[in-house]
């Protein structure tokens, strides 16, 4: 009897240690595949889990131990991070709690700062969660401590300069009034998958070359791969999910056909981990708050992905400056990308650029007929404007300070596709 009950406390010693170090199968099984393959090159001597990592000082499993521990801590502290927002100005974004992956080779450039010791697919996994996290952190310790009490200052003045504008009769050619040729980007941020938007944008190129007629202009977008050169067909990788689930809409196509008709080339931004990630979609975090439980972003679409994407962003942009420096470069993307106070801005990562940022939002109605969701905006004034503080349909801002609170230059409310074309033929 002495002899089981001894057994049994062993066996539950060695589990809690197990369970402590974060040892599982999987990893024993990816060690002793180490050993067959360190055999087979005649150094069967060699045993990982006897040998620390690089300079550690830790053994394999050790390191996935303290990994997970610190994507667990680094969880923990975006929660209570996000605690500190009050609940009205809160963040339609989420808490990653876990990641999925089907394919991790996918996600190896957003690996690209991680240290040479992080080597399993768990590691990788527990870092990119972390990363992920602390991302989120930072970006709340930004909302609180620069961009919400800068709105709150200056909130009334901002509120008395929209309503003093006088409402455009043709909003487009207002606006386009203001992009004056000094400009040398304007970055046009819009909410996703709505027609009339796609509308107003070619619209907008079309008054731009009447204006500025001898200049270049080049446009590019996130809804196009990577230096991909427009030519006014599909190419093959649009069979995509990415671009099944509507950024191959007619209206885009359009667009694109329409801008070469105006000589303006159009060529892409987005590098293909957009596409694979896509493709994969076991690629996503999956959401810690209770507001968005179970709620699943995929891997491109998270802090880490947009950090990623933008960096990408801008690189191309810069790569396109030095070989026409006196282009206009317009930028089409969502206004989480463009947007002067949005996390990881590539406008911001162009300080040499003389920037305009145009946002294009639907209208409150048209948002919720399409979406069933209550209007936001990715932007400090999301609260403002689900409120109806600024009911206004154009918004200018002729103070480069406004601009830099609120994320936008110009504002632009835009309705129901037959109303524009309604406008077009007046």
């Amino acid at each position: 009897m002495k002899k089981y009950f001894f057994l049994i406390i062993l066996f539950c010693s060695f589990t809690a240690h197990a369970q402590t170090v974060g040892t599982t199968a999987r990893e024993l099984s990816h060690l002793s595949r180490q050993v067959a393959r360190a055999a087979a090159k005649g150094n069967p001597l060699y045993i990982p889990w006897k040998q620390t990592v690089g300079d550690t000082g830790l053994y394999s499993f050790q390191l996935t131990a303290q990994l997970n521990k610190q994507s667990y801590d680094s969880f923990c502290e975006a929660q209570q991070a996000q605690e500190t927002i009050p609940h009205a100005c809160r963040l339609p974004a989420i808490v990653a709690a876990s990641l999925k992956v089907k394919n991790l080779r996918v996600l190896k450039p957003l690996l690209a700062d991680a240290p040479s010791y992080v080597q399993t697919k768990k590691q990788m996994i527990y870092y990119l969660l972390a990363k992920e996290t602390n991302l989120y952190a930072k970006e709340v310790k930004r909302l609180n401590e620069h961009v919400w009490p800068q709105l709150r200052e200056h909130f009334y003045d901002l509120e008395n300069t929209a309503a003093a504008l006088q409402q455009p009769l043709d909003p487009v050619a207002f606006i386009t009034e203001k992009i004056t040729p000094d400009i040398t980007t304007l970055g046009i941020g819009e909410v996703h998958d709505f027609s009339a938007i796609e509308k107003r944008v070619s619209q907008l190129l079309t008054q731009l070359r009447q204006t500025q007629p001898q200049r270049e202009i080049i446009l590019f977008t996130e809804f196009l791969p990577q230096n991909f050169l427009w030519e006014g067909e599909i190419p093959d990788w649009s069979k995509e999910p990415f671009w099944v689930a509507g950024f191959n809409s007619q209206g885009l196509l359009d667009l694109w056909n329409h801008a070469q008709q105006l000589n303006i080339p159009v060529v892409g931004l987005e590098p293909m981990i957009t596409f694979s990630t896509t493709k994969y979609f076991k690629s996503y975090f999956s959401t810690g708050s209770p507001a968005f439980w179970g709620m699943h972003v995929p891997v491109y679409a998270s802090l880490v992905g947009t950090q990623y994407r933008n960096g990408e962003f801008a690189r191309t942009l810069k790569q396109y400056r030095q070989q026409y420096p006196d282009a206009l470069f317009v930028i089409y993307a969502g206004q989480g990308h463009v947007g002067y106070n949005s996390p990881f801005s590539f406008t911001a990562q162009l300080p040499e650029e003389k920037t305009f940022v145009l946002y294009l939002s639907p209208t409150q109605k048209l948002f919720q007929e399409k979406t069933g969701m209550p209007f936001l905006t990715p932007s400090p004034l999301s609260l403002c404007f689900s409120a109806g503080y600024f009911p206004q349909s154009v918004i200018y801002w002729d103070n480069k300070e406004f601009a830099r609170i609120t994320g936008f230059d110009a504002f632009l409310r835009v309705g129901e596709t037959a109303e524009i074309e309604k406008e077009e033929k007046k």
